[in-house]
């Protein structure tokens, strides 16, 4: 464990939190060369998940910005796929490299989004990409929410706030369906001492991230921030592992 590790989750948290995820992928590329095998990895990442994103959805919950009813129909169609993916085995650099393109991939598709935040008039059935998202969340050991907000934003499904909000709510329920996955598939999850220190981290940085989210941040800049940690995550990952 190092203490540069415990201040960058503090800061990923931080950041990730204000823009309605949870970090999952910073959290993977940063230990991405410490030694742990994939299992471990995607271990910490999903704890440390669902600690920022329950923080999160409490606080957006508090301000009546969740909108749970449009928001079931992504979550019920997501779980039964990233748990069944979440089982799958992937060798450690084409898992990185799945990783950093699909979070290339989703900072694209945010950017060419609209950027009015005004809800669709006559919503298209976008939850029916659920699936196809939570295979991908299973496969990389994320939430998936990085990967919904950008078609939510691109169909204007609901202003900023609402996105983030759903995006919270979707990570927090396809962490914990990743990490049953895991346990189901292992018996056991392997969770190295550092961990407790990094969840500690992100407990501090989640807690002012959300507040940050909730009291400060206006709603434009939250699309900007995770147009900025999408593509941060994927250029990481990128230069880690060519």
């Amino acid at each position: 464990m190092t203490y540069i590790n415990v201040i960058l989750f503090f800061i990923i948290a931080l950041i990730y939190s204000a823009a309605g995820f949870g970090g999952g992928s910073l959290y993977l590329a940063i230990l991405s060369e410490s030694g742990y095998s994939p299992q471990s990895l995607s271990t910490i990442a999903l704890i440390c998940n669902l600690i920022v994103t329950s923080i999160g959805l409490v606080q957006f919950a508090i301000n009546k910005e969740v909108p749970w009813r449009r928001a079931a129909p992504f979550i019920l169609m997501s779980i039964p796929f990233s748990f069944w993916a979440g089982q799958w085995k992937l060798e450690k650099d084409a898992f990185f490299l799945i990783l950093a393109s699909a979070l290339f991939l989703a900072a694209i598709a945010m950017y060419l989004g609209s950027s009015k935040a005004v809800v669709n008039s006559s919503p298209k059935k976008t939850w029916l990409i659920s699936p196809f998202i939570g295979v991908l969340s299973g496969v990389t050991g994320i939430g998936g929410g990085i990967y919904l907000a950008p078609i939510l934003y691109l169909g204007n499904w609901d202003k900023p706030r609402q996105i983030a909000a759903t995006a919270c709510f979707f990570i927090f329920t396809n962490s914990i369906s990743g990490l049953i996955a895991r346990l189901f598939k292992y018996d056991q999850l392997q969770v190295p001492n550092e961990t407790w220190w990094l969840a500690l981290a992100v407990v501090i940085g989640g807690f002012i991230g959300s507040k940050w989210n909730n009291k400060i941040t206006k709603q434009q800049y939250i699309r900007f921030a995770t147009i900025v940690v999408l593509l941060i995550a994927s250029i990481k990952i990128v230069l880690d592992h060519i």
